[in-house]
């Protein structure tokens, strides 16, 4: 599969002014879509794009000039770590700076090392769509046969234990022990709060996983590693 680009732009035709600033920041710099997208087009051929996340090599400064000369109807808001959330009628695309991500600005990695910023390694699969080639030829790596963490430094590292119980769940992948063990951690420590609904309404919008049944499915390892 090399014509992600080509769905993207089947994805969001009816959006004419994000495809005019995609075109636009193609044309001069590096412009990575990572993550869901990426990983669903290539597992499943298909994606629910409810939302999409796009990095640029860029200045933060230029790329805030791009999308206000390009966005004129969508709403356009700041979201985690400088970037730019664009909110369309359907779908929303966060947008940042590529010197902005988080453990590139801290100096973990450099900027050509995107896929071992991730939490997760089921977010590491990426595609450029200046170049119409896959990071790292994510593409012909096989689909793993667990969730793992691929990069333990994280400033969201909650919201990404939450993250790897669902998409285990829709990919019908093992977790791995470590995970288990965090997850474990998580639930104990945070039980009796609501974070893990909460996570998820500020992440997803709804509950995916309700608190009693994420405990349930965290309280049978915590059995099994005792």
């Amino acid at each position: 599969m090399n014509c992600l680009s080509g769905y993207f732009n089947k994805c969001f035709y009816n959006e004419k002014e994000l495809i005019s600033l995609i075109d636009f920041l193609c044309s001069n710099y590096k412009v990575i879509v990572f993550g869901g997208f990426v990983r669903d087009y290539l597992f499943k051929g298909e994606y629910n794009y409810r939302d999409v996340d796009i990095v640029v090599d860029i200045k933060s400064d230029i790329l805030k000039t791009a999308i206000k000369k390009y966005i004129e109807k969508a709403i356009i808001s700041v979201n985690r770590f400088n970037g730019y959330k664009i909110q369309f009628d359907n779908v929303s695309v966060d947008l940042w700076a590529l010197e902005d991500t988080w453990a590139i600005k801290h100096k973990y990695f450099g900027k050509e090392q995107l896929l071992d910023t991730v939490y997760l390694n089921i977010d590491a699969y990426a595609y450029d769509l200046s170049t119409n080639t896959y990071i790292d030829n994510c593409n012909i790596k096989p689909k793993p046969t667990e969730i793992d963490i691929r990069f333990a430094i994280n400033p969201n590292e909650n919201l990404n234990l939450i993250r790897c119980l669902v998409l285990s769940k829709k990919y019908k992948l093992q977790i791995s022990t470590l995970l288990q063990k965090k997850l474990i951690h998580l639930v104990n420590a945070h039980g009796n709060n609501n974070i893990i609904e909460t996570l998820q309404i500020e992440h997803y919008g709804k509950i995916i996983i309700p608190t009693s049944e994420f405990e349930s499915i965290v309280n049978q390892w915590e059995v099994l590693n005792a």
